[in-house]
């Protein structure tokens, strides 16, 4: 079965998903929504997977995951309302859930023919989601969506094989793939929103918008490696160390886009200062979880410290990274982090959730900075820097 979940990684990593791809720039408004819609499928993904992880290790109250995963659909139905298009997302959405609810509870009791069942159910459910939302869009088509389902099914079944398996490592590796057929799914959603939206109003860059797309993808990955680590070493399932190296693998994607604009000076001290920034948080998560205040104090301003050196190198290099408000959002993902240790440590799922959401958008906003000032400083001695949003 792990041969299977590492095949399917290999293949999910090797297609090539279709995103959305406008004839003309979007507005800031309808660019909002697919960025909104990128998160409410981000959070799909990795609801799902807490769900699994849950069920399947008996940690934590799969009935709260549920919930949020059924939250998702409400949101959904309020937007499309908003720009006055009739589709419903509840029975997308349930029959999605029991599906997945179904495959994980025949893989527990081991029921192999059960769990067959369950995975051709899974997939009877997306033809039928990829009909009703083809029948109810015009700009959606029946085909693609069953691709797209297809994609994101693939990823479900391998990543319960893996935890089923105990092989943290490779549902993690499935976990990343599962997470870009989750963005793509997002982009689709958005292609059947958008042209029931006004365009008369100011464009955002299309240069400038993949940016965002870029650092929000990167730090989405950031905050829930952080989650996963704490509570590998809460729990002990898991590789601690795989989760660490993970998080330790990013800041060179993000050197890769800050070196094409700023060099290679420069983007190699500013990896030297995101590892550095990575080192303190993860001795500062260690810290907290010896319940020494006094320690866990001394770390939390040793983390600080070094946020302040990374905002005021970015501001040396870029005067459009503002340096208090760098450090306001960098002192905010400490503080969150050092929350989010307590509350699982505490076995408080619902307050859990509700922290990981705010650590979530606390990291989005931090790759709205970084998108920004990267983007402005393109433009100096322009004319064309970004309208307000």
């Amino acid at each position: 079965m792990i041969e299977q979940a590492n095949i399917i990684i290999k293949e999910m990593g090797d297609m090539h998903y279709r995103t959305m791809q406008a004839e003309a720039p979007l507005t800031y408004e309808q660019a909002n929504l697919a960025l909104h819609l990128r998160l409410l499928m981000s959070r799909l993904a990795y609801l799902s997977r807490f769900y699994i992880i849950e069920r399947i290790t008996d940690v934590g109250e799969v009935d709260d995951i549920t919930e949020q995963i059924l939250r998702i659909p409400a949101e959904m139905n309020e937007i499309a309302e908003s720009i006055g298009l009739m589709v419903d997302f509840n029975p997308v959405t349930l029959r999605y859930t029991a599906a997945l609810q179904e495959l994980v509870d025949a893989m527990i009791a081991g029921d192999e023919e059960r769990a067959d069942a369950a995975i051709q159910r899974l997939y009877t459910v997306s033809d039928e989601n990829a009909a009703y939302l083809a029948q109810a869009n015009p700009y959606w088509d029946e085909a693609e969506w069953r691709r797209n389902f297809y994609r994101f099914n693939e990823g479900v079944v391998a990543e319960v094989i893996a935890i089923q398996a105990r092989d943290f490592d490779t549902a993690l590796d499935v976990f990343d793939a599962l997470m870009t057929a989750a963005l793509a799914r997002g982009d689709y959603y958005a292609q059947g929103f958008i042209p029931f939206m006004s365009s008369e109003s100011p464009h955002i860059p299309p240069a400038y918008l993949n940016m965002v797309k870029d650092f929000r993808k990167l730090l989405t990955q950031w905050a829930y490696l952080l989650r996963f680590y704490i509570v590998s070493r809460i729990s002990g399932l898991g590789n601690t160390q795989y989760v660490a190296q993970r998080m330790y693998n990013l800041p060179s994607q993000f050197k890769q886009k800050f070196e094409l604009i700023l060099g290679q000076e420069v983007s190699n001290q500013l990896l030297n200062s995101l590892l550095i920034y990575i080192v303190r948080l993860e001795m500062m998560l260690d810290t907290a979880l010896t319940g020494d205040q006094s320690q866990i104090a001394a770390a939390r301003e040793e983390a600080r410290r070094y946020a302040d050196e990374l905002v005021e190198y970015l501001n040396s290099v870029n005067p459009y990274w503002d340096e208090e408000e760098g450090k306001r959002l960098f002192y905010t993902l400490i503080d969150i982090l050092l929350e989010l240790s307590y509350t699982l440590q505490a076995d408080d799922e619902i307050g859990d959730m509700e922290v990981f959401e705010r650590l979530l958008d606390a990291a989005l906003a931090t790759a709205d900075y970084l998108a920004l000032g990267l983007y402005e400083y393109t433009l100096i001695n322009s004319d064309n820097l970004p309208a307000p949003q």
